[in-house]
């Protein structure tokens, strides 16, 4: 009993965490590690602010260069403290310009075999801390294409050929980070892999001489997007009274209410802006061939909203986004072990702009599923709104998280929507057995098809005013448990 004070103490200590007050750890950033000639600088939100990142909660790090014929890269890494690591390639042939940012192949952690002497922090189960055994890797990136049969794939091989044999491959890579553990650099403490060139003779070559020889270029890639008079079209299709297409609305292409689509590809982008202007979908392939410089591992719904629709009529409205949170391992405490039976490896929300820019909002965009409170059941409630129309629960201790609604669509003026916003949901490696991951969503990928598949993992979506938010009030249970649970995770 004489202990109970103590205890007490600290748990009103914890519930103080996660009000909203912004300490001086808060605004401290990582710093990056040091990128040689290879790697670009870390592509974040708050840096490139390209094909749509995962705020500052991912960081990329890109090199663009061309093979020689019969020449292989020889990457030598070592495991960060994170919970995801990859490496993807992407279409790069001027020859295959419709297929640029197009992902080609991709491995990741848990399929890179540690060397000698070494382990994989993300096997299911793996001790995940430093220990006495090393966190060493190498991977080939070898001109071939990726063979038919995941079978025949060498281990410890990234395929990034996509010209015929016997030719120079053009080759983009992007090296990628999901939440770095609490305490190290933006690579998780792992530096970034050191690459050495082997030439198709066995001679090699490393540093500045590897780098002029395959002409590596760091400069951020641009993915394919729409063009401002292509988005002003979509968002301006006329009206067809014969046809019953009543046309775009002002908020287009966002609707009420908000609807989710999962798109494979480029043409599959436009559907929102028709069905939101009443008009039938376009035909479009149903193969996968997203142009963003996606993730291989990760599926993506999208949503656009814009605060004009909702009951508050100046059009400060904000959105009330609920659903289920499918459980995830929890690592950026520095948990010890790489816990597995998880439905996802990382799920995550971001508040975009259009894809004219395909940037993300810089300040507060992006919550992911360690940072979002949710009830005993795993229901979360988010509210999305600008800055100065925050409802004042919209806060972690009333188990609310809130995303920053951004600067709008990022059009040129006078053209902008400040109003318009794009939300990116992502799930990550699912396990074989969560039949509701965004993976599994069927061509089209139509709001219903969304629905069908996901069931109480679909978020909904629902515009509010501020007042009739604000009006729900601050429900405090369950904080006190959340923030001691956080707390002792953070003692570890």
């Amino acid at each position: 009993m004489r202990a109970m004070p103590r205890l007490g103490a600290a748990l009103l200590a914890v519930a103080a965490l996660g009000t909203g007050a912004p300490g001086a750890s808060a605004t401290q950033r990582p710093t990056a590690p040091p990128t040689g000639c290879f790697w670009s600088i870390a592509i974040n939100s708050t840096t490139a602010n390209v094909a749509f990142p995962n705020g500052t909660l991912t960081n990329y790090w890109y090199s663009k260069l061309t093979l020689p014929t019969g020449a292989k890269l020889v990457l030598k890494g070592t495991y960060p403290r994170a919970r995801y690591m990859s490496l993807n390639s992407y279409f790069s042939s001027p020859t295959d310009a419709a297929l640029k940012g197009v992902a080609t192949d991709a491995v990741y952690d848990a399929q890179i075999a540690p060397d000698a002497g070494s382990t994989n922090p993300f096997l299911p189960g793996a001790r995940r801390t430093p220990s006495k055994r090393g966190r060493a890797w190498t991977l080939t990136v070898t001109g071939d294409q990726p063979p038919p049969s995941p079978g025949d794939r060498a281990p410890n091989t990234l395929y990034a050929g996509t010209r015929p044999a016997g030719e120079p491959q053009p080759v983009e890579l992007l090296y990628r980070i999901y939440v770095q553990d609490k305490g190290t650099d933006l690579a998780g403490d792992g530096g970034l892999p050191e690459p050495t060139l082997v030439l198709q003779d066995g001679t090699t070559r490393t540093g500045q001489a590897l780098c002029d020889a395959i002409g590596v270029d760091t400069a951020p890639p641009q993915p394919p997007s729409f063009t401002v008079n292509q988005y002003l079209a979509l968002t301006n299709l006329p009206p067809n009274p014969a046809a019953g297409f009543p046309g775009s609305t002002p908020q287009s292409p966002a609707s009420a209410p908000p609807a989710w689509y999962r798109p494979l590809n480029p043409c599959m982008f436009q559907y929102p802006f028709f069905q939101s202007a009443g008009y039938p979908i376009p035909a479009c392939p149903q193969t996968p061939g997203l142009t963003q410089y996606p993730t291989k591992d990760n599926a993506y719904i999208t949503a656009y909203v814009d605060r004009r629709f909702g009951p508050a009529p100046d059009g400060r409205n904000v959105v009330v986004m609920r659903g289920k949170l499918p459980t995830t391992p929890e690592t950026s405490q520095r948990d010890p072990f790489m816990r597995g039976g998880k439905q996802l490896r990382y799920w995550g929300v971001c508040t975009n702009e259009s894809l004219v820019t395909t940037k993300a909002t810089v300040q507060d965009g992006c919550a992911y599923d360690e940072d979002i409170p949710t009830d005993r059941d795993g229901n979360y409630t988010i509210v999305m709104s600008t800055p100065e129309d925050r409802p004042s629960n919209a806060q972690e201790r009333c188990g609310v998280a809130w995303l920053n609604w951004g600067e709008g669509d990022g059009l040129p003026a006078p053209y902008t929507k400040p109003t318009s916003a794009l939300l990116i949901v992502r799930n990550l490696i699912p396990d074989p057995s969560f039949a509701q991951a965004v993976q599994n969503v069927p061509a089209p990928g139509l709001p219903a098809d969304v629905a069908a598949t996901l069931g109480p993992y679909k978020p909904t979506l629902e515009y509010q005013s501020p007042a009739q938010f604000q009006r729900a009030g601050c429900s405090t249970k369950g904080h006190l448990q959340r923030t001691f649970a956080r707390w002792v995770r953070s003692l570890r």
